[in-house]
């Protein structure tokens, strides 16, 4: 189980999906579903994190919520449950040191959403983050999340969703748009980088 999903949401809305580097595995990707909503009227900023369990057949399974900040908590929690991935696969290596075959295997991915405060400048309502559950052992859980900058050529809100590959040292190595959202999608890959 070495895939994270890390889904990075902001009022200006950035979505990715973090996949772990390993030889013979290949982790969960996001085959179909889409990013969540932005809060019409919110008032301030906020983050929320989930653990998703996906079976052999890339079904999300089961959902953790790890950190959380209402109302975006539960906007992530109806998107996600509509997703599907393509399985994570592995080929291990078996007693007589040759390779067993490849299969698909179960895992984890966590989703790490980041809503921008409305407001450019200055302090906004709303509650702060709070951690409500410790992320699984064999999943790699964001240690810190930038808020991105907000596009001056912006006129309305977006959510952007990019795919980021973490080595087995935690550091994201590649970052990606796969659901764009211009012009949100500048600001968005480096929010990750700091993860």
């Amino acid at each position: 189980m070495k895939t994270t999903l890390v889904v990075a949401v902001t009022l200006s809305a950035t979505l990715s999906l973090t996949l772990f580097a390993q030889p013979s595995y290949t982790a969960a990707r996001l085959s179909a579903g889409g990013p969540p909503g932005l809060q019409p009227l919110a008032l301030g900023g906020g983050q929320a994190v989930l653990e998703l369990s996906i079976d052999t057949r890339g079904s999300v399974v089961n959902v953790r919520t790890l950190r959380s900040t209402p109302p975006y908590t539960q906007m992530l929690l109806d998107s996600v449950g509509g997703w599907s991935f393509a399985p994570a696969t592995d080929d291990p290596i078996g007693k007589d040191g040759k390779p067993e075959g490849r299969r698909n295997v179960p895992s984890k991915v966590i989703v790490a959403a980041r809503y921008r405060a409305p407001a450019l400048q200055g302090p906004t309502q709303g509650e702060p983050p709070r951690d409500v559950a410790a992320p699984s052992a064999d999943v790699a859980f964001p240690a810190l999340t930038a808020e991105p900058a907000f596009p001056a050529d912006a006129q309305f809100g977006g959510v952007v969703m990019i795919e980021a590959l973490v080595s087995p040292a935690g550091a994201v190595t590649v970052a990606r748009v796969i659901k764009s959202a211009l012009p949100f999608d500048r600001p968005a890959p480096p929010t990750l980088l700091g993860s």
